[in-house]
């Protein structure tokens, strides 16, 4: 973690702000038969209010991404992770 800088909080104490990089390695998903289709997963992260997203792995229940993200956090700071299917239907 390398502190970016900091700034005056509301309520006069110092609120530091720092830069996290996560890296996003895996996950196992359970199979799912009422889809016709298999997942194709990302995951996002979300901490205070920002998100950022890995790519999608298409058609896939065991998804590999070893992608790095970078947030900004402050100590109080929660990190959020949900990990969604990109559905897309065509005609």
């Amino acid at each position: 973690m390398s502190d970016s800088g900091s700034q005056l909080g509301s309520m006069g104490s110092l609120t530091m702000k720092s830069q996290l990089q996560i890296t996003v390695i895996s996950a196992k998903l359970k199979e799912n038969k009422k889809n016709w289709f298999g997942p194709s997963p990302y995951v996002e992260v979300t901490v205070d209010g920002q998100s950022k997203k890995t790519e999608k792995c298409n058609n896939t229940n065991s998804p590999k991404w070893k992608q790095p993200l970078t947030v900004i956090v402050t100590p109080v700071s929660k990190l959020h992770f949900r990990v969604w299917s990109h559905q897309t239907l065509k005609s």
